[in-house]
């Protein structure tokens, strides 16, 4: 039988499928008719000029140690002929793909795994977007921000949960107006409690100076009272700068002087860069006229200070008016800081409490005046932030 010899060893070399591996026709005698490769053949045979082992039974494998390599036999008998086909493999290379098919199976399983990993994490998010969204709007809530969400809330459970808090935030919303301006209206009437009685002694003060023919004098009062209420108007604001107010207090003290003979001493030790500070306007005047009427007036000589500082303590700014008059007994002092009871309804006493409930007002529970006091001083603090 004549066959072509290329079109066998095309047939032969199909069958290798592994890196350097061999395949050859073998007949029954031991004879190799056509291999797949020449020079492997030489390698892989058991010594040179000698034929390859025939191997029985047939369609079996064997293993076999030939110069110091271990290999692989896997033979196929060719039915109807005396013929095998034998395909002979390192077992290096059969370990060498295993390895690299499980390493490739690895990074496959990892890939896998991490894009299963990153889908749920979209489809986790994307599930769950909306209740983030209404969790950070509840958040803001709690700090006073109250903003509708606008975004479509759908007819699920979690939409209703937004609808509900669209109606929520904004019944909290009216409501917080509602309390603004009540807080407004009632900081309006706080303050405009307190100049009346200021202006009507000042008028008092002016009419008996008019009456003992002190015109000079009067010309003096009258300018420091109009720069008095040209700042105590402030186009209407009700917060003003520290430096303002100290400017008013200025005024103030002026005109108590000419009242009281020149026998009140104002100290302002305030730094520039605090009296850009903001502050609510008439804060610290009727401590002032505190200091002056329940302080320094009961000295015995009539006479003394008034020192004003301002020092800033962690968050806060922290204004402090203190006075070298008689001081202040527990029992007056302790209703000063309570609160409940006025010291003096026609005098000082309502203003201190007025400014007192202003500030909480404004900043809320936790600031307001602290007084401390004992005989031959007193001391009144401010915290503000």
């Amino acid at each position: 039988m004549d066959m072509d010899e290329r079109m066998l060893k095309e047939i032969v070399s199909r069958a290798n499928t592994v890196k350097n591996s061999l395949t050859y026709l073998q007949s029954s005698d031991g004879l190799v008719l056509i291999a797949s490769d020449d020079a492997l053949l030489e390698q892989y045979l058991p010594a040179e000029g000698t034929a390859p082992p025939l191997f029985q039974p047939a369609n079996s494998n064997n293993t076999q140690f030939i110069k110091g390599k271990r290999l692989e036999f896997h033979h196929l008998q060719i039915p109807q002929t005396d013929l095998t086909m034998v395909t002979v493999i390192p077992h290096q290379e059969i370990v060498s793909r295993s390895t690299r098919l499980q390493q490739e199976l690895l990074i496959s399983l990892l890939a896998v795994g991490l894009l299963a990993i990153g889908l749920a994490h979209f489809i986790s998010l994307h599930m769950t977007r909306r209740i983030t969204h209404l969790s950070q709007k509840m958040k803001a809530m709690e700090a006073g921000i109250l903003e509708p969400i606008v975004k479509p809330s759908g007819d699920d459970e979690v939409g209703e949960l937004i609808q509900s808090y669209n109606y929520m935030s904004h019944k909290l919303a009216l409501l917080k107006d509602i309390e603004v301006k009540a807080i407004k209206s009632e900081l309006m009437a706080l303050q405009s409690q307190i100049n009346p009685h200021f202006l009507y002694n000042t008028l008092d003060q002016i009419n008996w100076m008019a009456q003992f023919g002190m015109n000079d004098q009067i010309t003096t009062i009258v300018q420091s009272l109009a720069g008095y209420y040209k700042l105590t108007l402030s186009n209407g604001q009700d917060i003003i700068t520290i430096g303002h107010e100290l400017k008013l207090v200025t005024y103030y003290v002026e005109i108590q002087n000419i009242r009281f003979e020149q026998r009140i001493e104002l100290n302002l030790q305030v730094d520039e860069a605090f009296q850009q500070g903001l502050i609510p306007k008439l804060t610290l005047q009727p401590i002032i006229e505190n200091a002056i009427l329940h302080g320094i007036l009961r000295n015995e000589n009539r006479e003394g200070g008034i020192t004003v500082t301002c020092e800033r303590q962690a968050d806060r700014i922290v204004l402090s008016v203190i006075d070298d008059g008689v001081g202040m007994d527990d029992i007056h002092l302790e209703a000063l800081r309570s609160g409940n009871k006025i010291i003096n309804p026609t005098g000082s006493g309502y203003g201190i409490r007025n400014v007192q409930e202003r500030i909480k007002l404004y900043y809320g529970e936790a600031f307001g005046l602290h007084f401390f006091s004992s005989p031959g001083q007193a001391l009144t603090a401010w915290f503000c932030n």
